[in-house]
């Protein structure tokens, strides 16, 4: 990772380490995460941004939001910006997949198959359609998350889990 001057002053916080992970599903990237750790790989705070269907998604953007929130979060010493899965809640979007061959369409079936689509040949392209609620990726990250921006997390993901496990596993090895 790249040292910038505001990673510099996170470590002044006594951030010793700076880990990034996302979620994605058969539809959409859905959220970015960044957790700043201290020497012990407790976590101190977490950040996350979630992806809009409306975006484009953009790895560095999310991350960059996420780290942000993240040290919001430890500079502040509180959470913020509380997830409402409601929000958006009867609003639909319309997502559209196009084949162009036979390889694509493979990969499009694979990851529709539990949505209700509707199947368009014009050609040699097939596009499917499906509507899905706008409200999809906050759902889906409300559901491991209840802040945007939280200080010393009480519960820690999975992800979060191994993380910590291959840190603490590294740091054992060099010993």
């Amino acid at each position: 990772m790249k040292v910038t001057d505001l990673n510099k002053k996170v470590c002044d916080l006594e951030v010793t380490n700076i880990r990034y992970y996302n979620l994605k599903t058969e539809l959409t990237n859905v959220y970015d995460v960044c957790i700043l750790l201290d020497k012990n790989n407790k976590i101190l705070s977490r950040g996350v941004s979630i992806c809009s269907f409306l975006d484009q998604y953009v790895k560095k953007t999310g991350r960059n939001r996420a780290f942000g929130r993240a040290v919001k979060a430890l500079v502040n010493k509180q959470n913020s910006l509380e997830i409402n899965p409601l929000r958006f809640e009867n609003e639909i979007v319309e997502l559209k997949f196009k084949a162009k061959n036979n390889e694509q369409d493979i990969k499009i079936k694979k990851r529709l198959k539990n949505i209700k689509t509707t199947k368009k040949v014009n050609g040699s392209i097939i596009e499917y359609k499906c509507k899905i609620p706008y409200s999809y990726p906050i759902v889906e990250t409300y559901i491991s998350f209840k802040y945007k921006s939280e200080f010393l997390p009480l519960e820690k993901t999975k992800i979060e889990k191994s993380i910590i496990e291959k840190l603490e596993f590294k740091n054992n090895k060099e010993k």
